[in-house]
This record gives structure tokens, sequence and C-alpha cells, in this order.
């Protein structure tokens, strides 16, 4: 993999006491990959003591493959501001990327960005004692997102059938597919007190999305369910606020105690599309109005303390909701409910008392519902697959046991996976690192010629609160809890940091 960044920068003050103030920038990055690989399985070994390939008797499998892709873009960027109190920024880049084909490489993108320091001006002079800082922003432009995939093309896998070469699709796209772009504005305002002990920002964005990177559902008979295509009237916009609060809660010569607090909301709604569709696991509804991952299932009713049997919730001719003892009539519904958060934050705290300090990271979001894949499929299937099973199953649905939380377990029974019964709220807490240390005294490390040192001990990822038992909300990008995602790892470190 090769990248490079070429980059050359100009700053000049100007006018009368330099009161004008300009910085430029402009240059190239280069990013070009190109990824081979060969893979030789080999078995019946003489001897486990050396498992080189030559060692191994039969040949399983040698197989290989590879892929590339590469990136030029051309970045410019000019900043003024006059007399430290009105600030302007623009800025414009060209990307070109080997992902799409040739005559649709190419995305321009731009920002416009201004600001006012208030505390700046002269009326402001009788006030700074209390706002020590009070700025107004404001900005719009644009940027762009590439697929995920590397070749925006259709592309063929080579395959064995019974012994003679072929070849499957692998994937198909449109072969006018280009950049994905957003539009983006948001204004707000920063903000310090007492002597900057206590600081407010608050900010408010909006971003619409154009030539929406969208998977369209074809014909199964073509080979594929989908194709990638650029919409060109279907996007997503989403808005919210930002808030961030920070300050010094009590300070003296060998004390200090401060906070930092952020939050950040999101509303997320779908539109322009022609058709709604459900997503490949027939769980999730993309939809004109609702957010791009609403759960899409049939609403879970309980279970029948007579017979042990999942209940749904079904509707009557005129309406009337009813309770009904099969999922076959139950209708698959928007539940309101989304996969991706309403809202995200954190909060910190620091604290010392001479030359020790103690910090700790707290991460929490909520306003979703998880949906729990690996519950409904393996471990509390009700004896849909036999193996491995929670704990929980042991309270199932007995002749003597009428009112437990599971229904009757029966082998090869059918699994409940499209319906809100393992629909979970997503909000949690998170203890994300906690950090202890100890500055070494000075005498120390003068009598050794160090500047400062410092030893520390530190944990991550140490305290989860949540609905969803033995796993961190987090780790789901889209509302899903897949059975093959490898939870955060708990660790502590401990180390000396030493500058001379």
């Amino acid at each position: 993999k090769l990248t490079n960044t070429t980059m050359l920068t100009a700053d000049k003050a100007f006018g009368l006491k330099n009161r004008h103030r300009i910085n430029a920038t402009a240059g190239v990055e280069i990013e070009d990959l190109d990824y081979k690989y060969r893979e030789v399985t080999v078995s019946s070994f003489l001897s486990n003591d050396k498992n080189y390939l030559s060692n191994g008797s039969v040949m399983k499998e040698w197989k290989g493959g590879g892929y590339g892709y590469s990136q030029f873009s051309v970045i410019s960027n000019v900043n003024y501001n006059y007399r430290s109190r009105y600030y302007a920024a623009a800025s414009f880049r060209n990307d070109q990327s080997s992902r799409f084909l040739k005559g649709n490489r190419g995305g321009s993108f731009w920002s416009v960005s201004g600001s006012w320091r208030i505390t700046n001006e002269d009326f402001m002079k009788p006030y700074r004692d209390v706002i020590n800082s009070l700025k107004l922003k404001a900005s719009v432009g644009t940027n762009g997102n590439l697929p995920s995939e590397y070749y925006s093309m259709q592309t063929f896998k080579p395959v064995n059938y019974v012994d003679l070469p072929g070849a499957v699709f692998e994937s198909r796209v449109s072969e006018d597919l280009t950049w994905e772009k957003n539009r983006i504005w948001n204004f707000g305002f920063e903000s310090g007190f007492f002597n900057n002990r206590i600081k407010f920002s608050a900010e408010y964005y909006d971003r619409k999305t154009k030539n929406l990177l969208l998977d369209m559902v074809v014909s199964n008979t073509s080979g594929q369910r989908t194709v990638l295509v650029n919409s060109p009237t279907a996007g997503i916009k989403n808005t919210g606020w930002e808030f961030e609060l920070s300050g010094t809660i009590y300070e003296n010569k060998d004390w200090y105690v401060g906070l930092n607090f952020n939050i950040a909301t999101l509303k997320s709604r779908i539109f322009g599309l022609e058709a709604g569709f459900p997503d490949s696991k027939n769980r999730q509804y993309s939809r004109n109005g609702y957010s791009p991952h609403s759960w899409w299932l049939k609403p879970y009713a309980g279970i029948n303390e007579e017979t042990g049997q999942l209940q749904y919730w079904g509707y009557k001719d005129d309406g009337t909701p009813e309770i009904l003892n099969s999922s076959t009539n139950s209708p698959t519904q928007m539940t309101g409910k989304q996969g991706i958060p309403k809202y995200t934050g954190g909060l910190s705290l620091s604290a010392s008392y001479k030359n020790f300090d103690i910090s700790a990271l707290f991460s929490f979001a909520g306003g979703h519902h998880i949906f729990n894949r690996q519950a409904s499929m393996y471990t509390e299937n009700d004896g849909y697959q036999l193996g491995g099973v929670a704990r929980n199953q042991l309270d199932r649905w007995t002749p003597l046991n009428t009112t437990s939380k599971n229904p009757l377990r029966m082998n090869d029974g059918s699994y409940s996976s499209t319906n809100t019964r393992f629909l979970y709220k997503g909000d949690y807490l998170k203890l994300r690192n906690v950090t202890f240390g100890y500055t070494l005294p000075e005498r120390i490390t003068k009598a050794v010629r160090l500047k400062n040192a410092k030893v520390f001990i530190q944990g991550e990822n140490l305290w989860l609160l949540s609905e969803i038992k033995d796993y961190d909300p987090e780790l789901s990008m889209d509302g899903y809890r897949n059975y093959d995602t490898y939870p955060f790892a708990i660790t502590f470190t401990a180390g000396l940091n030493i500058n001379f």
C-alpha cells in the first residue's frame, strides 16, 4: 500500500498593524493499494512437530486472489481573520476514485464557514470579567461517500463445479455508479465564563444526502438479490443538536476537580423512495419518513399459559386488536422503533491531589432497540437447534410452570426470528476508561536528569449497564446483535512515561 501527501502552506499578515491575516494550503494526496494472496491447505502430517507444507501428504485446497484500488485527491483551503474578531474559511477538493468506472470517478466537494468572536469587540469590555469568550459560528458545504466494495462493476468469482472450472456472480452494480454526496450546514456558538472555569457550546446541524448509494431489490433470476445504484430521488436527512459543557468544579493549591459532559441528538429520516423495501434479514424496512434502520416485525403477545405456545397480536375485521396463537395472520408492521441511537454522549471526570491524579470516562446512548439474533437463532431458540443454550431456558413452559418466561421447548420446532420477542432497548451506560497516575517529584527526576516521569495504571471497558445481558450495545452499528461479533475486551495497562 502506498500513501503520499504533499502540501504547500502560506501564511501572511498585512495591513495596518497587521490586522489582516490569511493562511492558505494546497496539495495532493495519493493512495494506492494492490493486495494479492495465495493459500494452500494440506493434511495427513507424519508428525505435528514440523507443520511445514512439504510434510503434508494430502493436498486439500489451493486458492488465491486479490484486490486493489487507488485514489488521487487535490486539496485546497484558505483561512482569513480580521483583528481576531471576524473569521472566514473556504475549502475545495476533488477526488478521483478507482471504485467507479471511467467517466464517473470524480467527485468535487467544498465548504464555506465563518465566525464572529464577539468578546473581542469593544462593547464587550464591561462584561469580560464574567463572559471571557463568546463566538458565533456557521458553515455550509458538501462531502462524499464511497461504496464499501472496491469495484463498482459486475464481478465474478471462480468456482469448482464437479471438477470443472466455472464462475458465479459475486457482485452486481450500476455502471453509472458515482459518489454519494452530502450537503451539510450548521450553526452554533461557543462560550466561556468566570475566567473560563465554565465552558458551554451548542450547535445545530442539518445533513441531506444526494445520489444515495442504495441496494435496489431485483429479481433473483439475475443471480443477485440486489444491485447497488445511485438513487436519483431518494436520500437521508439527518438533523440534530450537539451540546458540550465543561468546567472546573474545585481548584486550589493541592486539589483539582473537573468535569466534561457532551450529548448529541440524531433524527434520521428517509425521503424520495419510489417504494419501500426490507433489508436482507427481512426485519428492517426502508420507508419514507422513517429511520434507515426501522424495525419491521410481527408484534409479540407473550406465551399462552394453557399451551405454552407463542402468541401474537392481530386485528379483527373491524380493526379491533386480538391475540392470535399463530403468526400466520399476524401482520408484519413498522414498530415505530429504530436500530440506531437517537442520542449519544459522554461524561468525563478528572481529579488530582498533589502528584496523584485519576480520571474516568463514561459513554452512553439511547432511544434505539437491538434485535438479539444470537438469542433468537441459537441460545434461546426454544429447541429449534440443539446445542449450547442460555441459562434462562431453564425457565420454560411446562404444565407445572405455566407462568414461565419462555415457551414450551420442542426439538426441531420453529424459532421466532421475525417478531418483537427479541427486540430489546439499546440504551446503555458504559465505563469506558479509568486511569490512575502518579507523577514523580521534581527532586527525583532532576537527580536522574529527567524532565518529568509518571507511572500509571488504566482499565478499559470495566462496567456496563444495559437491558441486554452479556452484550455491549455499542457493538451494533445497525441494530442487530449478530452471533459472530467479538465483544470489546476488558483491558488493564500499566506503564511509565518519561520525558528527557
